[in-house]
C-alpha cells in the first residue's frame, strides 16, 4: 500500500523512490478495483490518513512524465476507475511524508 509521498514532488524522488512509487500506485489501483468499496484499504495507511486514491490516476500520470523526462520507459497504463473516491482529511500527511522520506534516502531532495 503506498501514501502517494502526497506533498512531495516526483521531480525531488530519486530513481529508486519514483520506480516504488509507480509500482505502489499500480498495486494500490488494483488493490481497490479488486475489493468491493476497497475494503482491504480501509486498513493500514487509509486509516491514518496516507492515501488519496482519487488523485491515483493524476499522480500515475505525473509519475510517468518524470520517468520519462528521465529517459526510463513506460509501457503499463494504469486501469482504475475511481469508483470509489476514497479522500484523505484531517492528517497532516504532506510533513509526515517529508520526515519519513528524509529519514530514508539521502537521494531524494524534500
Amino acid at each position: 500500500m503506498t501514501n502517494m509521498w502526497i506533498g512531495i514532488s516526483v521531480q525531488n524522488l530519486c530513481d529508486q523512490h519514483l520506480l516504488g512509487l509507480h509500482k505502489e500506485l499500480h498495486q494500490e489501483a488494483g488493490t481497490i478495483e479488486n475489493h468491493p468499496y476497497g475494503e482491504s484499504i480501509l486498513q493500514g495507511h487509509y486509516r491514518l490518513g496516507q492515501v488519496d486514491t482519487t488523485e491515483l490516476v493524476s499522480r500515475h500520470d505525473e509519475v510517468v512524465r518524470e520517468m520519462k523526462n528521465r529517459g526510463m520507459n513506460h509501457d503499463s497504463p494504469l486501469e482504475y476507475s475511481d469508483q470509489y473516491g476514497l479522500v484523505v482529511s484531517g492528517f497532516p500527511i504532506e510533513q509526515f511524508n517529508k520526515i519519513s522520506l528524509s529519514a530514508r534516502c539521502n537521494e531524494c531532495e524534500v
